[in-house]
């Protein structure tokens, strides 16, 4: 399919994101992912449940039990030496749990997750995959310089991954609506950042988040802390909804300022 514009929706949280954990395809319980719970047919009451989480948050197994998820090994109870035993527990930094299900409260490959996973190319057949790998840059969290006619609605650097998601989606929509109405009055075929104001956008990002105590090194899911090789990177813009969408109005009226269009 052709087409002369892409409009990713993906979401910033719809890649849910499993630890590497040895053993643990050999879980004899059930595992669920709390973006991935079963609403019917799963009943866990009288179950002995263990509940995994990221960072601070650790292993923490029902009745207070916790350790660090660095510490956590699926461990085989009971040895068989002639029928393979399946692992039915978790081993934390001292001690054995036997459990009939695990709950993973890991948190997401989020915001730039959904991207990656697609083979975005832009010009030369620049990978968008590649340009990110230290880390999102954008310009105003909407396009990326290199790629385009490529709009990203709740991408990285952008408001709509930090406030209530449909209001601030609404207000990307509308953007990228009036930015492709005048386009098609100025007959206008190509849009795309330039890199000055990329990396002006991207240094605005990371300074607002600084300012706000949002620290990358932070052991969360929210910086790519659990996501084995992601650089730890601001994937949001911390301005808040307003700021994010009077700066938005403002490019617009003057012509939008920091874009080069063919």
């Amino acid at each position: 399919m052709r087409s002369r514009f892409l409009i990713t929706a993906v979401g910033g949280l719809s890649v849910h994101q499993l630890p590497d954990i040895e053993g643990l395809g050999d879980f004899a319980g059930e595992t669920f992912h709390t973006a991935r719970l079963p609403r019917d047919g799963v009943d866990l009451s009288g179950k002995r449940v263990g509940v995994i989480g990221t960072g601070a948050t650790g292993v923490q197994v029902i009745q207070t039990i916790a350790a660090e998820v660095s510490h956590l090994t699926v461990f085989q109870r009971t040895p068989n030496y002639c029928i393979p035993q399946r692992n039915s527990g978790i081993r934390t930094s001292g001690s054995d749990h036997s459990l009939d299900a695990i709950i993973f409260a890991t948190g997401f490959d989020a915001v730039t997750g959904p991207l990656n996973r697609i083979d975005i190319r832009g010009l030369n057949e620049a990978s968008l995959r590649n340009k990110w790998c230290d880390g999102p840059k954008t310009y105003l969290g909407l396009q990326v310089e290199g790629f385009p006619n490529l709009f990203t609605i709740a991408g990285p650097h952008n408001a709509a991954s930090l406030c209530n998601a449909v209001r601030c989606t609404e207000q990307n929509v509308d953007w990228i609506a009036g930015c492709m109405d005048h386009m098609r009055r100025q007959g206008f075929v190509s849009i795309a950042p330039t890199a000055e104001a990329e990396a002006a956008w991207t240094r605005h990002v990371q300074e607002t988040a600084a300012a706000r105590l949002l620290n990358t090194m932070t052991e969360s899911w929210f910086f790519g802390a659990n996501t084995p090789g992601k650089a730890r990177s601001v994937v949001i813009y911390a301005g808040g909804a307003v700021a994010f969408r009077k700066r938005c109005d403002a490019v617009a009226r003057e012509g939008y300022q920091g874009f080069e269009f063919r």
